[in-house]
């Protein structure tokens, strides 16, 4: 009988499985591991998508709060521009200022409750 080559050549793939398995084994759990690396740590991964939605809430929450305080700004601003009395605050508060005919009385505070001249 005569040797069949197709034969010989099924023989010879059976026996080079075992490094031709391995080697795509670890071509595959590279591949696995490079997917789980981009979606879990990579640039576009979960761990940064997290960071990314605790910075944007950070953010927001500074927004809210400049927002109210410019609030705040603008209706002082409103109030000390058209209101006479605001102003007549802020200068007796801030300057010390008193109208004509007042008296000021000033209290001294005493550090530690000694006083020599009594």
């Amino acid at each position: 009988m005569a040797s069949n080559p197709s034969i010989n050549r099924l023989s010879e793939r059976r026996e080079r499985p075992k490094w031709h398995f391995s080697l795509l084994k670890f071509i595959g759990l590279m591949g696995v591991g490079i997917l789980l690396y981009m979606f879990i740590g990579g640039d576009f991964g979960l761990v940064r998508i997290l960071q990314l939605q605790h910075e944007r809430d950070r953010l927001q929450s500074s927004i809210s709060d400049l927002q109210v305080k410019n609030d705040h700004l603008l209706y002082r601003n409103r109030d000390l521009a058209t209101n006479m009395v605001s102003i007549e605050a802020l200068a007796r508060q801030d300057l010390g200022m008193v109208q004509s005919g007042e008296v000021v009385y000033r209290f001294i505070k005493r550090s530690n409750g000694h006083d020599k001249n009594r």
